[in-house]
């Protein structure tokens, strides 16, 4: 499998429409858009990539700081019914897990377990705001070339490590532990360790922006050295 993950390069393609009678070759999809109202993750399936779980427009964000909070419910009702605006949900590897950006000092949501509450950096003011949430199954080794996103992304790891490298230093997370980037922040993230990483993601942004751009940064491969 190649070491390098271009994240947006497997965007194009899975988006990309056939021109006329000569469509293009399929590329294996790294990214992949979820068409159900709840995403579905079949435990069994372990095809690497990026996929993209669920994507939902908030109008307005709570007051600010926020945090990402990461819950599972008994059931698919019980996590709608604990949800707000800015939740998502999705059922994955056996559970019914409900994403949700509030408030910092917000009451937790009732009927849950909290798996993680994960403080997020600033969010640039936007009119309405998307908030995009996706799986990432990497080998180690793998990793995802430079890139930026308008808005903070987190991470929390389901199992593995991973190192992300920035211009100002090295941030790593293994299983069961988070990980944030600041908005528009040129990084590099490095599949490290020796077992299959898997994490759930998320990026909040300005909803009239792509979620993902490229970056001319040179990194200094410093995850693949320590």
């Amino acid at each position: 499998m190649l070491a390098r993950i271009a994240v947006w390069a497997a965007l194009a393609a899975v988006l990309a429409v056939p021109e006329g009678p000569r469509a293009r070759p399929a590329r294996a999809p790294l990214v992949t858009q979820a068409r159900a109202d709840t995403a579905q993750v079949l435990a069994q399936r372990e095809t690497t990539g990026v996929f993209i779980l669920a994507r939902t427009i908030v109008p307005h964000l709570p007051p600010a700081p926020l945090i990402w909070r990461l819950e599972t419910f008994p059931s698919e009702d019980a996590a709608r019914a604990a949800g707000s605006p800015a939740s998502v949900v999705v059922k994955a590897y056996g559970k019914t897990w409900l994403f949700t950006v509030a408030g910092q000092h917000a009451a937790a949501s009732g009927g849950g377990v909290r798996v993680a509450a994960v403080d997020l950096p600033p969010v640039p003011q936007a009119q309405s705001y998307e908030l995009l949430a996706a799986l990432a199954i990497l080998q180690p080794g793998d990793d995802v070339g430079v890139h930026t996103h308008p808005g903070p992304e987190a991470w929390y790891v389901l199992a593995g490590e991973q190192c992300l490298e920035t211009a100002v230093g090295l941030s790593r997370a293994h299983t069961g532990q988070t990980m944030v980037a600041p908005a528009a922040t040129p990084m590099k993230l490095v599949i490290t360790g020796s077992s299959l990483r898997r994490a759930f993601f998320i990026v909040l942004h300005d909803a009239a922006q792509p979620w993902m751009g490229e970056s001319t940064w040179e990194h200094k491969g410093r995850c693949n050295r320590s």
